[in-house]
């Protein structure tokens, strides 16, 4: 893949694919790589990516520093434990949903729309910083507490099977 340089598009799945290396197809923007056997996906130089869905794969890394245009990042049904989300500020949805995730800090996300995170080990979420959020879903994890105040947005809201202990919803 690595001689077609000019490829912007790539759909590669429900494959035996183990390890996918396009740091030499920069012209990337959209991905598409779920439901192979990735161990190791190299993006660290697309960075004019805005679409990336890898979900249903065996990834236990997703670097996605210097992806800082993705706007849609599907990485559900992997092994995650850590995902780094810091400079995706152009971000609007995300389903990370059935990793093995313990923290997911989404503070410079603001243009989040959906998140969905709901099969991980968060044990407390905030997101009152993501005022366009309309849809929250984060059932069957830890979370003791989350945090949506300043959410007036929210249309959908689903914290269940957790160990809720406190939900603030006031307004700041």
């Amino acid at each position: 893949i690595e001689h077609f340089t000019r490829l912007t598009t790539l759909y590669l799945y429900n494959t035996n694919v183990t390890d996918l290396d396009l740091s030499k197809n920069i012209k990337l923007t959209s991905l598409d790589c779920y439901k192979n056997k990735l161990t190791n996906l190299n993006i660290s130089h697309n960075t004019m990516l805005k679409y990336l869905d890898c979900h249903s794969n065996q990834l236990e890394v997703l670097d996605t520093r210097n992806n800082t245009n993705l706007i849609n990042l599907f990485c559900y049904d992997n092994k995650l434990s850590l995902l780094s989300l810091e400079n995706l500020e152009k971000l609007k949805k995300l389903e990370c949903y059935k990793n093995n995730l313990t923290a997911l800090y989404v503070k410079n996300n603001t243009k989040l729309i959906e998140l969905n995170g709901y099969g991980n080990q968060i044990p407390y979420l905030d997101v009152s910083s993501n005022t366009a959020l309309t849809s929250l879903c984060f059932s069957d994890n830890r979370i003791s507490a989350i945090d949506v105040s300043n959410n007036t947005a929210l249309t959908s809201l689903n914290c269940s099977e957790n160990g809720m202990k406190s939900i603030d919803i006031s307004q700041n």
